[in-house]
């Protein structure tokens, strides 16, 4: 959010990336094909510590949010992911009287795994923004509301810093496109309309959350030209 007739600005960073093991899928025809994970979990967890070491570096406080099905080929690596995982909270509380760890606070709940495509099925005339908002930002079960608080986010107001953020969302499906796309926009929607009334600016947000899901249309757009070819499936996601 830039405002530049008052030199002030507010910025939110959320992290996107592909499940940090080792593994792939046999032909390039994403989300139809089995996936194949290519090193074990010894084998795999010096780069999956390596990987989270310097995100809780250089972003503070995690919390991983996989968006990956519970079942089929997804919940195996899934269950890998979630698996690895428990093993860096473990490894993190025996040294964390250690210079070595970097990551002390890392706990079992900084891990949701949210199987969009299985919680979409249970609501309908929902927009894929309205139903990650209602099954997951506002519910309880989820530490989301909490966690934006929490994390904050950058401010600078007439020349000053007025806040930071303490923190970050670590987010993925299998692709990293139209799941993590719609969970991403329903989070910065929250946090624009935060960002708003922290810069004091007075204005019509049904047209700015209107400008930031174009802008968000374009970008999972172009994510997706990228690694795929072709556009973001949008609803219909992978």
């Amino acid at each position: 959010v830039l405002i530049p007739q008052q030199h002030s600005y507010s910025s939110f960073i959320i992290v996107r990336g592909s499940i940090p093991i080792f593994w792939h899928q046999p032909r390039f025809q994403v989300a139809t094909h089995r996936i194949n994970i290519s090193r074990s979990e010894a084998l795999s967890y010096k780069a999956f510590f390596e990987h989270f070491k310097h995100l809780y570096r250089q972003y503070g406080r995690l919390l991983v949010i996989n968006l990956v099905e519970r079942r089929d080929h997804e919940k195996r690596i899934g269950n890998e992911y979630k698996s690895l995982f428990d093993l860096l909270v473990k490894t993190s509380r025996q040294t964390q009287n250690s210079q070595q760890s970097s990551m002390n606070h890392l706990n079992e709940r900084d891990f949701i795994w949210f199987d969009y495509h299985e919680q979409s099925r249970t609501i309908k005339n929902f927009s894929a923004e309205q139903f990650v908002q209602k099954l997951f930002i506002e519910n309880v079960q989820y530490p989301i509301k909490e966690r934006l608080h929490q994390q904050g986010f950058f401010t600078w107001m007439n020349g000053s810093k007025y806040s930071t953020q303490k923190g970050v969302f670590r987010m993925n499906c299998i692709d990293c496109l139209d799941r993590t796309n719609n969970v991403q926009l329903a989070i910065g929607s929250n946090v624009l309309s935060m960002q708003l009334q922290a810069l004091r600016k007075q204005c019509n947000s049904y047209y700015i959350l209107d400008g930031l899901r174009g802008i968000w249309v374009k970008n999972g757009d172009h994510i997706s030209r990228i690694y795929t070819g072709t556009g973001a499936l949008g609803q219909k996601s992978k």
